[in-house]
């Protein structure tokens, strides 16, 4: 059985309910495992299996009935020599068609993968009532899919400036739908936090505070509580302006595959691989807007830290706070 096979064997009837059971990782696609995939596949398969079991049948049954030896040696000799030719074919003779249906089907198995998952972030998103996550996420998909359709149909050569320019593609789509989970969580936070009801317990404790009698245990406790008050909105203003820049930052990915696919489509007779060459301007804005999303979201894990630092310091105040009440 072929890999195109499997892959057709294995989809869904839902797009987004494929049924990859996991996701290949950069360590399947490294020549050498592709290889050693193949060779297990080969010596797996059923006309180099089945010859070689007649073979040694045959020769556990000269064993035990010496009186067989020449017919069983002959059927012995004609089993190794089927196995021996299959694997030789399908190792040998086809093995650099293999090593392309191969990878045709990791990459069909990371899609499917993919597509699966960006349903389950949709699936997030609306659940969370994240609507603006929806429509960066089909968007997303919409600009992609299109490129895909382009390279499998149009794009039959296999230079090295088109399987890298794919590649890059699906790491841009990658990054694109990372960026999209990252202001899911933020949009999440911000739905817990009852903005309006802080701001006005703000107010209402600056007012108890300019009545309150100076160094006193009430106006050091409504300090704190102002103080925590005034770092929990900032804190939502910070991350209400790092969800606008995520939602920038997909808006911008799905933008550049879209305008790559109308480029592509308006090429005519032009070079493919110049303009899909390491340092075109197709490349150029892809990667732009990429490791701007990188950058972005490891910003993002460093304010995940002091976030916790704030955290900290607020449970602190709180519990000070707690002790001068009682």
């Amino acid at each position: 059985m072929t890999y195109e096979r499997r892959i057709r064997g294995s989809k869904s009837t839902n797009k987004r309910d494929g049924p990859a059971v996991s996701k290949p990782n950069p360590e399947d696609f490294k020549p050498v495992n592709v290889v050693n995939s193949i060779r297990a596949d080969v010596l797996c398969h059923p006309a180099t299996v089945y010859p070689l079991v007649g073979a040694i049948g045959a020769v556990v049954f000269a064993v035990a009935i010496p009186a067989t030896l020449p017919l069983s040696a002959g059927l012995a000799g004609l089993g190794l020599l089927t196995s021996g030719a299959s694997w030789y074919y399908n190792y040998v003779v086809k093995g650099e068609e293999k090593v392309v249906e191969r990878y045709e089907y990791l990459r069909e198995q990371r899609r499917l993968y993919e597509t699966q998952e960006l349903g389950n972030l949709i699936e997030s998103c609306q659940r969370a009532g994240f609507e603006k996550g929806c429509e960066a996420a089909n968007k997303l998909e919409q600009a992609y899919q299109p490129l895909l359709d382009y390279f499998k149909e149009k794009l039959t050569g296999k230079s090295n400036a088109i399987i890298a320019y794919q590649c890059f593609v699906a790491d841009a789509y990658r990054q694109g739908v990372s960026v999209i989970g990252k202001a899911l969580e933020i949009s999440k936070t911000l739905n817990s936090v009852d903005l309006e009801s802080l701001e006005r317990d703000l107010e209402e404790w600056k007012s108890d505070l300019s009545k309150a009698e100076k160094d006193s245990t009430e106006a050091e406790a409504l300090e704190d509580q102002i103080s925590i008050a005034k770092q929990g909105i900032e804190l939502y203003n910070k991350q209400r302006d790092q969800l606008l820049e995520l939602l920038a930052l997909a808006k911008r990915i799905h933008s550049e595959l879209r305008v790559t696919r109308l480029n592509l489509s308006d090429l005519g007779n032009q070079d493919i691989d110049k303009f899909l060459a390491d340092d075109g301007d197709a490349v150029t804005r892809l990667r732009t807007a990429v490791e701007a999303a990188r950058k972005v979201e490891q910003n993002l894990r460093g304010n995940n830290k002091e976030q916790k630092e704030s955290d900290k310091r607020y449970r602190e105040a709180a519990r000070r706070r707690n002790s001068v009440q009682e």
